[in-house]
């Protein structure tokens, strides 16, 4: 399960990519846009601009001062994501693997096939080989609902803890 574990990990920090931007120029380029606005507002002050020559060279300022906001506020985001793709310690997969072998054991037929169907996503079988791919949720509670042949639906149960 570890191996497994640290090869997910190994694939989801492939996926991430360096922030798009550079925040620390991004923020210098909004201190320029309000600074250029201030001069605007000095300007409209001193009576040397009209209130609509304001507005038409300031609002366009303030739409790109925005959206440079908004770039930092993602690539924020996006950096915060990428740091909370850790894995457990290994004592607590161990014990993890302990307790969800301990139930698994307690299960009838139908749990299991329930559970095996809710963490599969994808088998592929070629000649002599046969590729599972699917995920195991680490929560607390796992809902099971299975379905037979016949379509009726087998009784729901709730398993603690893994």
């Amino acid at each position: 399960m570890v191996k497994q574990a640290e090869s997910w990990l190994n694939n989801q920090n492939k996926g991430i990519q360096k922030s798009a931007i550079n925040i620390e120029e991004t923020k210098k380029e909004i201190a320029k846009l309000k600074d250029q606005e201030d001069r605007y507002a000095k300007a409209y002050g001193a009576g040397a601009i009209t209130l609509d020559q304001f507005k038409e060279y300031t609002i366009p300022l303030k739409d790109k001062a925005f959206s440079f906001n908004n770039q930092i506020i993602k690539a924020e985001l996006e950096g915060e994501r990428a740091g909370e793709k850790t894995l457990p310690p290994l004592k607590d997969i161990k014990i993890f693997s302990e307790k969800a072998s301990q139930k698994i054991n307690n299960l009838n037929f139908n749990e299991k096939k329930a559970i095996v169907r809710s963490i599969i996503d994808k088998v592929v079988g070629v000649r002599e080989e046969l590729q599972v791919c699917g995920y195991i949720p680490i929560t607390s509670n796992i809902n099971v609902c299975t379905s037979d042949r016949n379509c009726g639906l087998a009784e729901r149960r709730e398993i603690d803890a893994f």
